[in-house]
């Protein structure tokens, strides 16, 4: 292992403000909770947990719930998901709320528990088997995975009472959720807008109808409470713990629910530490998924997967046979050795050629230079033909521009890439482009990623808004208003006719998402749960409902979710697709005959 000192480049003359560096690292904790820009597309620091079930072999569990809007619907139209488009994705809109604003759960469908005779045929999903394995796992008439509305109002199997006093959180009429946030909003006014709508209201409009619409958990209502953390700073490690402390001692989170990036030693604060249940897009390293004991749910692999995974699929393709190998990666906390675990020693273990691991300084923050100039030499110095990065989405960029800097011109390296610090969805990837200019886009032009999410779904030429996606954005489109303080907000419906609309609609798909994660794991657990009991069954949800319906799953050992991956390329400029490129002409489009696999675990 090569460790560089810390020197910056004198070639490229490109020097940003370190505030600049610390707010665009906000970029890659966005990528993760943007749905169908890449959900898992987290920033760094996290890993996988070990657990070799592919999704067709998740065990099907009774309670997990999935899309009954299928193809064909049914004849009456009104539980097939036909009407999710206009009438909010609530079984038809009116049937689902009152038309004040639903005063009382009693119109939405009754009970669709076991008792109510409820039949509903798992969704057909037109992708086929895989996809299709994992949908016939969903039981759409658990009250929490319909496909035609958010949720079901159901009654209390027994009176509620008031539970053990240990079981801070959970009252006789309440269950505290927290959403802990990311505070983005200024990153707008240094040209670093992140387009991904405002979640607070998201979460209060899905809360807002769980309670209202559908009478709570058994009547046990949803107390949300907001938890607000700095995105940048010198002291944002110590400003995440103190949100940690806020979010479990102060308002006991039952659960805690991040959709905007939330990094560092805060995680273990609040799983570990706190017993708390953290639900976030953020990719974890695999030992602090262990350490979560189930409790640290993340809806992307684990830091060591993503390359695990990517490195699986290029060794299957031979794609590194006789090659020249280099691995870039920073020393922010954990990185540098999930690299090299995940990545730097399987590849010499079995025999390929990697003279270059490269390791950046960060300086203690987001921006990793320190000793890039040095780096991109050692690549032409081992006339290396393969390049991995790990770098964060500050950091890649200026990599790639020092590569031009230095004489590198497209075709004279192979990149690879995966979610490793968010680098496989449309918003940071054009952040190439964007901080290192056309020439780096051009350099970077064609790389593979291999990931779970699935960017390029909008354009296909056939398609079709999945039911699950368009349930969660009519209903938050529908209900918004409902919420006090939104009555006037002016929050469209977030149709991903773009890449960059792609990122608003994702947010909408990830925060639903995650709120029938806790909610389903609640109900599961009865109506009167200890936080033992609730994450329980939590680790034992199943097959879970998740944007554009790719295979996701929770079991025991698996607490990061997806369950399939595939690939796709980095294309720059994007002008075959011009109508769904990003503001910087980049998209992500999927390679030619491209297959969805069973994550390789």
């Amino acid at each position: 292992m090569k460790q560089i000192s810390r020197k910056t480049s004198g070639k490229s003359g490109r020097r940003w403000s370190t505030v600049a560096f610390a707010l665009i690292a906000v970029f890659a904790l966005l990528a993760a909770a943007c749905g169908s820009d890449g959900d898992d597309d987290a920033t760094p620091d996290e890993t996988p947990a070990t657990d070799d079930a592919t999704p067709d072999e998740t065990p099907a569990t009774p309670e997990a719930t999935t899309t009954t809007t299928a193809a064909p619907p049914p004849d009456d139209g009104g539980d097939g998901g036909t009407d999710t488009g206009t009438d909010s994705g609530t079984d038809g809109g009116e049937d689902s709320g009152s038309d004040d604003g639903g005063d009382s759960g009693t119109d939405v469908a009754s009970d669709t528990s076991e008792d109510s005779g409820c039949d509903v045929e798992p969704y057909q999903d037109p992708r086929g088997q895989l996809f299709q394995a994992y949908q016939d796992q969903i039981d759409r008439c658990h009250p929490f995975q319909s496909l035609d509305s958010f949720c079901v109002a159901h009654d209390s199997l027994e009176p509620l009472a008031d539970p053990d006093p240990d079981d801070s959180g959970i009252d006789e009429d309440s269950i505290t959720f927290v959403h802990l946030r990311t505070e983005l909003e200024d990153l707008a006014s240094i040209g670093f807008a992140t387009p991904v709508g405002d979640p607070t209201k998201m979460f209060e409009t899905f809360t807002w109808y769980v309670n209202e619409v559908c009478g709570g958990i058994y009547g046990r209502m949803i107390d949300l409470r907001l938890v607000e953390v700095p995105a940048t700073g010198s002291d944002v490690d110590a400003q995440r713990n103190a949100a940690c402390i806020k979010s479990t001692e102060d308002f006991n989170g039952v659960f805690v629910l991040n959709s905007t990036g939330f990094q560092g030693s805060a995680n273990l604060c609040l799983v570990e530490e706190h017993y708390a249940a953290f639900i976030s897009t953020q990719s974890q390293v695999a030992e602090w998924v262990e350490r979560g004991e189930d409790r640290l749910i993340v809806l992307s692999p684990t830091q060591e997967e993503n390359l695990q995974f990517l490195t699986s699929a290029l060794i299957e393709d031979g794609a590194l046979d006789g090659k020249t190998i280099a691995v870039v990666a920073p020393n922010t906390p954990g990185q540098a050795e999930s690299t090299e675990g995940g990545l730097v020693t399987p590849l010499r273990d079995g025999g390929f050629n990697v003279p270059v691991f490269d390791i950046l300084d960060c300086a203690g923050g987001p921006t990793c230079t320190g000793g890039m100039a040095e780096s991109v030499g050692n690549l032409i110095d081992e006339n290396v033909e393969i390049l991995f990065m790990t770098l964060n989405v500050i950091s890649a960029p200026q990599y790639v521009r020092e590569m031009v800097n230095q004489g590198f011109e497209p075709g004279d390296i192979t990149f690879y890439n995966s979610d490793y610090n968010s680098q496989a969805g449309n918003l940071v990837t054009s952040k190439i482009v964007q901080f290192g200019g056309p020439e780096a886009g051009n350099l970077y032009n064609g790389t593979l990623i291999v990931d779970d999410s699935d960017p390029a779904i909008i354009l296909d030429p056939d398609y079709v808004e999945p039911p699950f996606n368009k349930m969660c954005h009519d209903t938050y489109v529908e209900y918004h208003e409902n919420v006090p303080g939104n009555e006037d907000l002016d929050d469209p419906p977030h149709y991903p006719v773009n890449a960059d609309a792609a990122t608003e609609y994702g947010m909408v798909g990830t925060v639903c998402t995650e709120m029938r994660i806790a909610l389903r794991a609640v109900y599961d657990a009865g109506p009167n749960p200890t936080r033992e009991q609730i994450y329980d069954a939590l680790k034992n949800l199943g097959a879970i409902d998740f944007s554009n319906m790719t295979p996701n799953s929770i079991r025991p050992g698996k607490p990061q979710t997806p369950d399939a991956v595939h690939r796709y390329r980095f294309t720059y400029p994007c002008d075959e697709f011009a109508e769904y490129a990003t503001d910087q002409n980049t998209c992500l489009v999927n390679v030619e005959n491209d297959e969805w696999i069973p994550a390789p675990r």
